[in-house]
């Protein structure tokens, strides 16, 4: 985690960057690198910088996708009684 931090301090910060490390933060299959809310921060920034990118668009889709399961604790909405308002 501490090089992706250094990689944020001293990177260009690019639409790209987030991106990737958007992707990164919500499929790394290491626990200790998926963190779906610092996905989210990501990603958000590269749609701020490059909002209709289709590229950055699908990424957003799997961090949403990601933010889910993190909430219904890795099984699909379907699968719990857990459904929120």
């Amino acid at each position: 985690m501490r090089e992706l931090e250094g990689a944020e301090r001293i990177g260009n910060r690019s639409a790209w960057f987030y991106n990737n490390l958007a992707w990164l933060l919500s499929t790394a299959d290491d626990d200790s690198i998926r963190d779906g809310k610092r996905a989210e921060r990501a990603i958000e920034h590269a749609v701020e910088l490059m909002p209709n990118e289709p590229a950055i668009l699908d990424k957003k889709a799997a961090v949403s996708a990601e933010l889910v399961s993190y909430f219904f604790d890795g099984q699909s909405p379907a699968q719990t009684d857990d459904v929120p308002d």
